[in-house]
This record gives structure tokens, C-alpha cells and sequence, in this order.
């Protein structure tokens, strides 16, 4: 009974520990489809400051302009940027708390998982 209890523990938490495995971040570029692709409605729930909501849309316009020059035209080209969209991600990482942030690719990976597979 006494090694039962030390057992009985370790192998709680080895459940508990898999269970808390943060799912895998989406690519830049995803989240750079993302950011074209999120809505007044994502914003909002997300609780912008009126500061943050305008940079925001600075960041979306920015990143639409930069998919116009790359001659894309829908956001879900996958050729939409030669570059990797480090750039606008970085930005709006950088506009976003880390709780804003992390409900964002939440959203955008649980979004990527619905979409239908490229034909």
C-alpha cells in the first residue's frame, strides 16, 4: 500500500502534464492570412483599447497593401507573400498584450483547422 500511493501520483500528473501540451503555433504565414482575415467581431471580443484597434487596422491595411504589391489576389493564395510575414506578426505581437495575443492564434489556428484542405 505504501508504493501504491507514490505510484497512484506520478501517474496523475503525467496525465495532467500531457493535457497542458500547448497545441503547435500556426506558420507566419498563416497567421498572416489571419491577420487579413480577422474580423471587427475578433477584435472586439478581444477587448481592444481604442489604440490597439486602430493600429490594428494599420496593420491589416499594411498587410493587405503588401498582398496587393505580391499580386495576390484572395488572402488564401498560398503564394501570398515572397516574404515569410514575419514583419506584420512581429507588429501586431507587439500592439497585443500576451493574453490578446495567444486567444488570436488560438482563434486563427482553431480557424485553420475548419478551412477545407487545398485542392
Amino acid at each position: 500500500m505504501k508504493h501504491f500511493l507514490p505510484l497512484a501520483l506520478f501517474v496523475l500528473c503525467s496525465f495532467s502534464a500531457r493535457a497542458q501540451t500547448p497545441a503547435p503555433q500556426p506558420s507566419d504565414l498563416a497567421l498572416q492570412k489571419c491577420i487579413l482575415l480577422t474580423d471587427e467581431g475578433t477584435w472586439n471580443a478581444l477587448k481592444l483599447s481604442s489604440d490597439q484597434l486602430g493600429r490594428v487596422r494599420n496593420i491589416q491595411q499594411a498587410c493587405a497593401e503588401e498582398c496587393k504589391a505580391s499580386d495576390v489576389k484572395k488572402p488564401q493564395d498560398s503564394s501570398m507573400i515572397k516574404a515569410s510575414g514575419t514583419t506584420v506578426v512581429s507588429e501586431l505581437k507587439s500592439v497585443l498584450t500576451p493574453e490578446q495575443y495567444a486567444t488570436w492564434v488560438d482563434r486563427c489556428a482553431a480557424h485553420d483547422a475548419d478551412a477545407p484542405a487545398p485542392k
